[in-house]
C-alpha cells in the first residue's frame, strides 16, 4: 500500500526536520527527526515492510517495535488528514490570460483587492481562499512593460493600504500578501505567493514575488524562511 500527500497539505524540510502546513486547519507542525525519517521512508516505498527496512539501516532497534511504531505514526498521518493511499488527481492547469491590463482608477481596484481577500478569508476560510487565489490566470507576460506596471501597481496598492484597516495589523500578511497576489495578476503581472517557515524561533510568513525578487516587503524573506507553499507561475 503506497502512501500520497494529501491535497491540503503543504510540506519542505527545515534544517533537517519536516514541517507541515494544513491549510484546512491553517496549523503547522515540526515533525522531529524520527517523525521525519519515517515520512520519508513511507513515501519513499510501495509498503511498510521497505520503510520498516530503510528504517533499520538508519536505527539501531528491534524490528517488532520499530514496526509498532511505524504503524502508530502512519495511522496518526493519515487520521489526521497529512497523508492518504488514494493517489491525488493532478491539479488542473492554471489558465493563461492576454488581455491589455486596466490601468485606471488602480489605486479603487487594489483597495477592492484588499477588501474581497479580508472577506473571503472570513466567509470561506483560509482553504477555500488558497484554493481559489491559486487558480487565478496568469497574464501573458510582458517583460518589456513589467517593471512599468509592478511600479505603478506597487504606488496604488501602497495608497490603497492607507485607506484600508486590518484587524490583524501588524500580523497581516497573509490576507495582504494574498490581496497583493490577486491586485498584480489583475494589473497584468505574472506574481507568485509564497508561504515561508523558520524554525529558530518558529515563525511563518507569507509575501509576493516577481520574477524571483520579493515586492512590497522585505528583500530578505528568501533567506529568512524555506519556502513552504507556492502559488506558481
Amino acid at each position: 500500500m503506497s502512501l500520497h500527500v494529501c491535497p491540503n497539505i503543504r510540506c519542505c524540510e527545515v534544517q533537517g526536520l519536516l514541517v507541515i502546513l494544513d491549510l484546512q486547519t491553517e496549523g503547522y507542525y515540526v515533525l522531529d527527526s524520527v517523525g521525519t525519517s519515517m515520512w520519508k521512508a513511507l513515501l519513499s516505498t510501495m509498503d511498510g515492510a521497505r520503510a520498516s527496512q530503510m528504517l533499520l539501516s538508519e536505527y539501531s532497534i528491534e524490528r517488532v517495535r520499530l514496526e509498532v511504531d511505524l504503524a502508530a505514526f502512519q495511522n496518526q498521518c493519515v487520521e489526521r488528514g497529512f497523508l492518504q493511499e488514494i493517489e491525488p488527481e493532478p491539479r488542473a492547469a492554471i489558465p493563461v490570460r492576454t488581455f491589455m491590463p486596466q490601468r485606471r482608477v488602480l489605486t479603487l481596484r487594489a483597495w477592492w483587492c484588499l477588501l474581497r481577500t479580508v472577506r473571503s478569508l472570513s466567509v470561506r476560510g483560509f482553504a477555500r481562499t488558497y484554493e481559489k487565489y491559486s487558480q487565478l490566470p496568469i497574464p501573458a507576460a510582458d517583460f518589456d512593460r513589467s517593471d512599468e506596471l509592478l511600479g505603478e501597481g506597487l504606488v496604488a496598492f501602497t495608497r490603497a493600504e492607507n485607506w484600508f484597516s486590518m484587524k490583524q495589523a501588524p500580523r497581516d500578511c497573509v490576507p495582504r500578501s494574498l490581496a497583493l497576489f490577486r491586485f498584480l495578476r489583475l494589473v497584468g503581472l505574472g506574481v507568485e505567493h509564497c508561504i515561508g517557515v523558520r524554525r529558530l524561533p518558529f515563525q511563518a510568513h507569507a509575501w509576493v514575488e516577481c520574477h524571483g525578487h520579493v515586492v512590497h516587503d522585505g528583500p530578505s524573506r528568501q533567506f529568512e524562511f524555506t519556502t513552504l507553499a507556492r502559488i506558481a507561475r
